[in-house]
């Protein structure tokens, strides 16, 4: 897999002043990416660690259940550099 890993911060609300948004529709109503060339996930960190990996996006329309593989799950992870915390989690 290669690419670019584009990160946005996610807020409960959205707040495109602050550069925060709820749901990746989001940031495609924004402007910031187009759903047919880009693939979305979701993570949480939690004391510096990922804790949870949320393979699904309404980004992800060409992806069997709108879900990234668990192949390239593994990709971004290795990509991102971050420790995965001790009771890391992915979805679904």
């Amino acid at each position: 897999m290669s690419g670019v890993i584009e990160l946005f911060e996610a807020g409960s609300l959205l707040n495109t002043m602050a550069g925060k948004y709820s749901r990746h529709r989001d940031l495609v109503r924004a402007g910031l990416v187009r759903s047919r060339e880009v693939l979305g996930f979701s993570f949480e960190l939690a004391n510096g660690e990922i804790s949870a990996f949320y393979r699904t996006s309404i980004l992800n329309v060409d992806c069997d259940d709108f879900a990234l593989s668990l192949d390239m799950m593994r990709d971004v992870l290795a990509a991102l550099r971050l420790s995965q915390a001790a009771r890391f989690r992915s979805f679904p």
